[in-house]
């Protein structure tokens, strides 16, 4: 895992714990943006308690891998919904995107997914590095186009 990974693994969920407690709450707010959206108290509970089961993942990604790639997978889906929710509903697009900004943050945390917790990659990662590093035969220089694959 990157310095990057872990530093997203961290910020994240200082966004989206707040946030899913707020709405598994039903706070006053919280309430209001739900009667907005068209949507149910309790539907909104839900949305708030996949948030918060999203930052449980991702902190515990940090210790288990493939925690943190499901949670990294599972909160961009979901700010990707609530982006078009906010549009479906008529907002304008500046109101959906901070969910498109997580959205996008979460898929980054997400590029974990080549290795896991592995800092080499996976193998096709290491077979690619390993297939530049050879020369051609034809040219005596690295591979660089279709006669050297």
């Amino acid at each position: 895992m990157t310095a990057a990974q872990i530093a997203l693994a961290v910020t994240l969920p200082v966004v989206f714990l707040p946030l899913g407690l707020a709405k598994t709450a039903a706070l006053p707010f919280m309430r209001q943006a739900a009667a907005h959206l068209g949507m149910s108290p309790d539907r909104y509970r839900v949305i708030g308690a996949r948030e918060v089961a999203g930052v449980i993942g991702l902190l515990l990604g940090l210790v288990a891998g493939p925690l943190g790639v499901a949670a990294a997978i599972g909160l961009p889906l979901l700010m990707a919904a609530a982006a078009g929710a906010r549009l479906r509903h008529g907002d304008p697009p500046m109101r959906a995107l901070p969910a498109v900004v997580l959205a996008h943050t979460g898929i980054c945390r997400g590029d974990g997914l080549r290795g896991l917790t592995s800092s080499e990659g996976s193998p096709m990662t290491r077979s690619r590095r390993a297939a530049y590093r050879r020369q051609c035969g034809r040219h005596g220089r690295r591979p660089h186009g279709p006669c050297c694959a």
